[in-house]
């Protein structure tokens, strides 16, 4: 899958929070979580977020790419990470071929690579 890469160690992914879980058409959306060398050596490790809209008046990817981050940490060493969107990124092209964010029901999907996302959260545009 997209963002696939081997490692000589292992990583957890945990402790996801929306700080917002409603915003406006206007506004943004901020979250965290945490990444957690697991593993006997350093390593850097690629964060990734997706996300997806869930009810959209057009057909939308099932996850589109909207934030990463490097990290390196050592044996045993967490790192929480913190990323803020604004909601015109989540824009799409209407039926009229207007670029607009439509109001709804968002998931963001964190992990390291597009086909292992094991945190989720969701949010509301309004």
């Amino acid at each position: 899958p997209f963002g696939f890469g081997l490692s000589y160690t292992t990583f957890k992914y945990g402790d996801f929070k929306i700080e917002n879980p409603q915003a406006a058409l206007d506004g943004q959306v901020s979250f965290s979580f945490t990444v957690t060398n697991t593993g006997r050596r350093a390593g850097k490790e690629v964060a990734q977020v997706y996300f997806r809209d869930e009810f959209s008046s057009v057909t939308t990817p099932v996850k589109r790419l909207i934030r990463f981050q490097k990290v390196a940490l050592n044996p045993g060493q967490s790192k929480q990470l913190q990323f803020t969107i604004n909601c015109e990124e989540l824009s799409l092209w209407n039926k009229q071929m207007q670029k607009v964010v439509e109001p709804g029901e968002f998931t963001l999907m964190a992990g390291p690579n597009a086909g292992n996302t094991p945190l989720r959260g969701r949010f509301v545009v309004e």
